[in-house]
């Protein structure tokens, strides 16, 4: 009856009721999600710490030329990974030696120049002139192109750390009067210089 009554007087009030009820449970339903994204996302931050903290990421470092460049400077800690390193370099000088014509000739030796010692330029430069090699190319307009005939080894350690390296290229020499080929041995001598190349050797 009382029910009833109300209904008559206030028609929309048991709707309203209806209404707030429904909009409670909304809120609380919301703030339940609420709480486990939070506790989602703070699981997730956590795990995030603990895997930043466990497993730090690997030191790199570089070096800085004298024109601004920088080269990774690769550890040098394992005997092999230091052979492979020289070997490599030694087979780009090897090849690059005799790797030049009479055009570019004075380009290719200045970029060669920062591949050497100054002790091992001198004596570079002083067999170049004792074999004529660079009049040659200047006067009959010689091209001198070198491909590897075999790998650069190691024959000699030395306490210091200094290599001694020996392999084989073949340079074939062009010409208006010559057209000829030939197998050299070429042996280095590679002083350990951790911030000159990426490398980590020059040519003594």
């Amino acid at each position: 009856m009382i029910s009833t009554l109300s209904n008559y007087l206030f028609p929309g009030l048991e709707d309203f009721a209806h209404q707030e009820r429904g909009l409670a449970s909304l809120i609380a339903n919301q703030r339940r999600w609420m709480t486990i994204s939070i506790l989602t996302h703070g699981l997730f931050i956590l795990m995030l710490i603990m895997s930043l903290a466990m497993g730090r990421g690997e030191d790199r470092f570089f070096a800085v030329s004298d024109d601004g460049r920088l080269y990774p400077v690769l550890p040098s800690s394992s005997k092999q990974t230091a052979d492979i390193r020289a070997m490599s370099f030694a087979r780009e000088v090897s090849m690059a030696l005799l790797n030049y014509d009479f055009l570019d000739m004075g380009y290719v030796h200045k970029n060669l120049r920062s591949l050497f010692t100054q002790k091992g330029w001198d004596n570079y430069r002083t067999a170049l002139d004792k074999a004529g090699i660079t009049d040659d190319v200047k006067k009959e307009r010689l091209v001198m192109r070198s491909v590897e005939a075999k790998l650069p080894d190691i024959i000699q350690r030395h306490d210091d750390g200094r290599l001694r390296l020996q392999g084989e290229v073949v340079t074939r020499i062009l010409g208006p009067r010559i057209d000829s080929s030939h197998k050299m041995e070429v042996t280095v001598t590679l002083t350990p210089k951790p911030f000159a190349n990426p490398h980590g050797y020059l040519v003594e």
